[in-house]
């Protein structure tokens, strides 16, 4: 008869931090308590500080206490375009807003298409961050291929520009080369995170209207129809190769409902909502103008609604912040040449928290 070799016991780390706190919150509710804390992270939740008397102690009183937040979805501006932001700046606005954990996006200047470019970016910014730090490549549209053998210490997902704007480096305009980019990233295991709109539906409405007269005349050149569009050719592309991919800043109703459906069929695709989107609709932007112009734009209070109500129902895969700060010249320009964009890595817990307390004030 085969004898079990016995485990020993692993002995709970010494804390060396308590957090002690009237509002703990956990994955069962919010309540009291100590947090134990040993080399950064927390090992136990009790009702009775039971650490050494060397352990610091921290009284958060009825502040809330809760785990930093990972922000997916930022463009923090090192390298190239540090006059709008350097990365000692943008990692203090989010450890302000309780982020511990930021992803940053691949157009900086130069864009991050190649592992090496990537590292680069990671060694300029290495101790000068007051976050974790993670970093997403961008799909170089000539190169597709290189996916499929990308080194995951490196890096794990890939931006895909399915449109361009201001500060797109690369969009995929040829859908032959979309369609290799999901097979080389199944074939390699990556994530593809995608801005999900139609250039060419926005090219030939650009090409009809002729140059906008005004910021609100801009915004209707940039529909609904350009994001529905781009995610119904993501779902075909994701059933065909089984890629997984995760659609960015999703700002309607029927493409929420596209990924729904898509995500029941089994389909390996998931996505993310802005507080953005969440917090303002179009006629906010009727009254702030460029200073709101997003990309994808700003939709209508029903498009708010079932974005609320994916977060509500965890249809939702992520919330980002889409941290894009410009500087005041370049947002109250021309009405071409205003680019998309605002700040919200430090505001994302805090306005995500505000909207849902005034939509569900009794929970």
């Amino acid at each position: 008869m085969d004898r079990l070799t016995p485990v020993a016991d692993l002995a709970t780390p010494v804390p060396d931090l308590v957090v002690s706190g009237r509002r703990l919150v956990t994955p069962q509710g919010v309540r009291g308590g100590h947090l134990l804390i040993s080399g950064g992270r927390i090992t136990a939740i009790t009702d009775t500080d039971t650490a050494p008397a060397s352990a610091g102690r921290l009284d958060a009183g009825d502040h809330y206490v809760l785990p930093g937040l990972v922000d997916s979805h930022v463009h923090f501006r090192t390298p190239g375009l540090t006059h709008k932001e350097d990365w000692e700046h943008g990692s203090r606005a989010a450890v302000r807003g309780g982020v511990t954990t930021v992803m940053d996006m691949p157009n900086t200047v130069p864009p991050t298409l190649a592992p090496e470019t990537l590292l680069a970016k990671a060694r300029q910014v290495a101790g000068r961050s007051l976050v974790d730090m993670r970093f997403h490549i961008g799909l170089d549209p000539a190169r597709p291929e290189l996916l499929a053998d990308l080194d995951a210490s490196v890096a794990t997902s890939a931006k895909v520009f399915m449109a361009g704007h201001h500060t797109a480096p690369t969009v995929v305009r040829d859908p032959a080369a979309l369609e290799k980019a999901f097979a080389a990233a199944a074939e390699g295991g990556v994530q593809l995170v995608l801005h999900a709109e139609d250039d060419g539906l926005f090219a030939l409405l650009d090409a009809w209207w002729g140059e906008p007269g005004s910021y609100l005349e801009y915004e209707r050149r940039r529909p609904r129809t350009g994001g529905i569009v781009a995610v119904a050719k993501v779902v075909e592309l994701v059933r065909r190769y089984g890629t997984r991919a995760h659609i960015l800043h999703l700002s309607s109703a029927e493409e929420a409902d596209l990924v729904c459906a898509a995500q029941a069929a089994g389909y390996p695709v998931t996505f993310e909502v802005t507080g953005h989107h969440l917090s303002f609709t179009d006629d906010d932007t009727r009254r702030l103008g460029a200073r709101t112009r997003l990309s994808p734009s700003i939709r209508g209070r029903a498009d708010q609604d079932r974005l609320w109500r994916a977060l509500v129902d965890g249809q939702l895969t992520t919330l980002g912040s889409d941290h894009a700060p410009h500087t005041v010249a370049e947002k109250t320009g021309t009405v071409a040449g205003s680019p998309p964009g605002l700040p919200g890595v430090q505001e994302l817990a805090v306005a995500v928290w505000t909207g849902m307390r005034r939509r569900r004030p009794d929970e």
